[in-house]
């Protein structure tokens, strides 16, 4: 479930000015339809992987040479090849150099492994043992008088990290040289939050930039216009997060448009398509006790956009979403190139792509805790 159930904010302490990024002309239009479909089928391999011991609460992703899955009830990672053998496991909750609390997002950057836990980010080298861990640093320079009676988006001291589904990867982007982080806010002031207030949707950040010390230094990004038109939709009110180059790709639940912005949080425009036989018809909600009775059913039975991936090998960019809610027992995968659209498939639910080596492609995946199944996917794409 979301982690986000609560209504509060931590006041940060008083550090240097920061910047603010005011993002003013996210448009909803693309520019054109953009359509030319060169891939009408895949070759889908499901790969079954030995699930002993693990809790089978988390999410599948990519090593340079297999596959990962993190545990995200024992902060573990276990490691397969691409054949599925099971290859060894490692980290574990604790405090010693090779353990970790908390494994909610990982990127693999060469040859570290990039952990975001509640409140830090640590980084392993390829045996697992841990180089630096630092926690994030807020910040904010106002009193905790003025954040509680007048806040504002400025105020970084009022944000937190948008947190998604236990089964997904927590998406955040490491710079290059490790010179900061990019990972996707939220407020959840009680006069400045997504359950009740429509000017959290007009003028609050979804993203932030922290520095090599892991200290904010920069907000920017306004959430889609599409949360506009509900009073209100909290329960999609987070993101997937992809970069492509020197560009960043912004998938919202609810929106079929993906929305670029340059590494300085610069809106640049958007491209995409709608998803096919999309069940859109959300409820709304207007208190907090009414967004949690209806977690459930709204990703059971609504259709949202579930993830977002950018293969730099093939130039493709993959969207997944769920036409009819995960209740439906299916998903679809949308294949980009160039900003057009050459592919819209059906795919198994649950279906994220990973990465890929020689031409083949791997997702994630199938996992079921009740009857101890665990696989990834291998796939290959049928061009015209």
């Amino acid at each position: 479930m979301k982690l986000k159930t609560t209504l509060n904010f931590v006041f940060g302490l008083v550090v240097s000015s920061c910047g603010f990024s005011d993002t003013k002309e996210e448009g909803q239009i693309a520019d054109e339809n953009r359509v030319e479909i060169k891939i009408d089928s895949l070759r889908l391999d499901t790969i079954f992987v030995s699930a002993k011991a693990i809790s089978q609460v988390g999410f599948f992703f990519f090593l340079k040479d297999g596959i990962g899955f993190s545990d995200r009830i024992q902060s573990k990672v276990y490691e397969y090849d691409f054949e599925g053998n099971f290859k060894g496991s490692f980290l574990g909750t604790g405090e010693g150099p090779d353990r970790q609390n908390g494994t909610h997002g990982i990127v693999v950057n060469e040859d570290k492994l990039m952990v975001l836990s509640d409140r830090s980010i640590s980084s392993f080298d390829s045996t697992y043992v841990r180089q630096n861990r630092l926690n994030l640093d807020w910040g904010g320079e106002e009193s905790h008088e003025e954040m509680l009676h007048a806040p504002s988006p400025e105020m970084f001291g009022l944000y937190e990290i948008t947190w998604i589904s236990r089964e997904a990867n927590m998406p955040f982007i490491v710079l290059e040289e490790e010179q900061g982080f990019i990972l996707p806010v939220m407020m959840t002031h009680p006069e400045l939050n997504g359950y009740w207030t429509t000017e959290y949707y007009e003028t609050v950040p979804m993203l932030g930039l922290f520095d090599q010390d892991f200290k904010l230094q920069k907000l920017g990004g306004l959430r889609s216009k599409e949360y506009l038109n509900y009073q209100y939709l909290p329960n999609f009110d987070y993101i997937h997060l992809e970069q492509k180059g020197d560009s960043l790709l912004v998938c919202f639940p609810i929106d079929p448009l993906i929305h670029i912005y340059d590494l300085n949080f610069n809106f640049l425009g958007t491209f995409g398509e709608r998803g096919k036989s999309m069940k859109t018809d959300y409820i709304p909600t207007q208190t907090l006790e009414e967004a949690e009775s209806q977690w459930e059913t709204d990703f059971l039975q609504f259709g949202h956009y579930d993830d977002l991936f950018y293969d730099e090998k093939q130039n493709l960019v993959f969207r997944t979403y769920l036409p009819q809610g995960k209740g439906n027992g299916s998903s679809r995968l949308q294949i980009y190139r160039n900003e057009t659209l050459i592919g819209d498939l059906e795919v198994p639910i649950r279906f994220r792509v990973l990465g890929s080596k020689d031409g083949v492609f791997y997702a994630d995946g199938i996992v079921e805790e009740e009857n101890e199944v665990l696989a990834f996917y291998r796939f290959t794409l049928n061009e015209n």
